[in-house]
């Protein structure tokens, strides 16, 4: 784990609301399966383009976007069908899944149990951020294995 400070960025994407057990249903891979096929929609102007996966988790549901790492120059060509979302710069505790798909959620346990041991206070009510590089996106849909980096949002002293 490290503690970083990440710049504000902007993501542009489609976003998905609905129940845990929705998404193990496979809801969430469509949006990745509609992502994939309309990511040619967004323009970028980063020199490694990433995919960017903001995320609210509530207790019996959560929101995820899909999106792509923009610049303000992008926004105004907007599909009318996607959003945008700008995450503001903070510090996040940064941690990396690399391994099996259905071991992310022990992943994601273990990285909280590592703040609560440190005494690190998660913001429970900001954007959580999924980051994947593009060549692991484009493969998401049909991957056993993954590696992404994840970003938990921290209050530092």
């Amino acid at each position: 784990m490290n503690i970083v400070k990440k710049d504000s960025i902007m993501v542009m994407g489609y976003g998905w609301s609905g129940s845990y057990q929705a998404a193990e249903r496979g809801e969430v891979q469509k949006v990745w399966a509609r992502f994939l096929e309309d990511i040619r929609k967004i323009s970028y102007s980063t020199d490694k383009p990433r995919v960017i996966c903001p995320f609210h988790d509530r207790e019996t549901e959560f929101t995820y976007y899909i999106g792509l790492e923009v610049g303000d120059t992008e926004l105004s060509e907007l599909p009318p069908e996607m959003t945008k979302i700008h995450i503001p710069a903070r510090e996040y505790a940064t941690f990396t899944h690399s391994g099996p798909v259905e071991k992310v959620f022990e992943t994601y346990k273990q990285a909280y149990r590592e703040l609560e041991n440190k005494g690190i206070q998660l913001l429970h009510d900001t954007l959580k951020l999924e980051v994947y590089s593009m060549e692991q996106a484009e493969q998401i849909t049909s991957a056993t294995e993954l590696t992404f980096e994840i970003n938990l949002p921290v209050k530092t002293l």
